[in-house]
């Protein structure tokens, strides 16, 4: 079975698919995806982990991610943000 390699930025739920030069992300209750992310979306100040999912659609995973990538680093983001507002 073929596996996909994405990039998972865990602070924003977007995946980037480097092979094809496809970005997913969440719009609304669905997925969206494209050549571009949408400008309301700046990767700068984030990092990316890199998955290998079954899926060329990588929303389809997103359970799993979420459940073995996604939680300790938005936690890890999450607490960087308070820390930086109670400042």
């Amino acid at each position: 079975m073929r596996k996909h390699r994405y990039v998972y930025y865990p602070a924003l739920e977007v995946y980037y698919a480097p092979e094809k030069q496809v970005w997913f992300w969440r719009n609304g209750n669905s997925w969206s995806s494209g050549v571009y992310l949408p400008e309301s979306y700046e990767t700068g100040d984030t990092s990316g982990v890199p998955v290998l999912l079954k899926s060329d659609r990588p929303y389809a995973e997103h359970a799993y991610v979420e459940e073995r990538y996604g939680r300790p680093w938005r936690a890890k983001y999450q607490s960087a943000s308070e820390h930086l507002a109670s400042n």
